[in-house]
């Protein structure tokens, strides 16, 4: 299995997919390949985007008949105050306006967002995002493809 994102979209996603050889033998794997879609969008790399706009971008660097699967966030139950704190930054939840496939991908929706604060490590230098994928529970729905 190759599980692609959640990352931002240009400067993680596509960065990697972009490296000689990376999307050739993504295209030539027998392996399933999963796209986890991002929770938030961002100002300056996918402001506004809607799950289709990742998508549609994202099917300039990888053909979108090789997704297997795309794994999307259904658990929108954001506070206001996280909310107004995003859209300072210019962000905003990815909307999921996607059907039950996308090409030859199903589509996978579950509860995916952390609902913990993540805590500050001492000499960590960057700020870390408040909504964010929970590991376990993403790790779960992978496994159960």
């Amino acid at each position: 299995m190759i599980v692609i994102g959640p990352g931002d979209l240009y400067t993680n996603t596509v960065a990697n997919l972009i490296v000689g050889g990376v999307t050739e033998a993504i295209e030539d794997s027998h392996a399933k390949v999963v796209f986890v879609m991002n929770l938030m969008n961002r100002l300056g790399e996918t402001y506004a985007y809607k799950a289709s706009d990742f998508l549609t971008d994202l099917s300039k660097y990888l053909s979108p008949n090789r997704l297997n699967y795309i794994v999307i966030n259904n658990d929108l139950a954001l506070s206001d105050s996280i909310l107004k704190k995003y859209a300072l930054e210019g962000s905003s939840p990815v909307i999921d306006d996607l059907g039950i496939i996308y090409h030859q991908a199903s589509i996978v929706r579950a509860k995916l967002r952390d609902s913990h604060k993540p805590i500050r490590v001492k000499g960590d230098k960057l700020g870390r995002s408040m909504v964010r994928h929970d590991p376990k529970l993403l790790a779960k729905v992978i496994y159960g493809l």
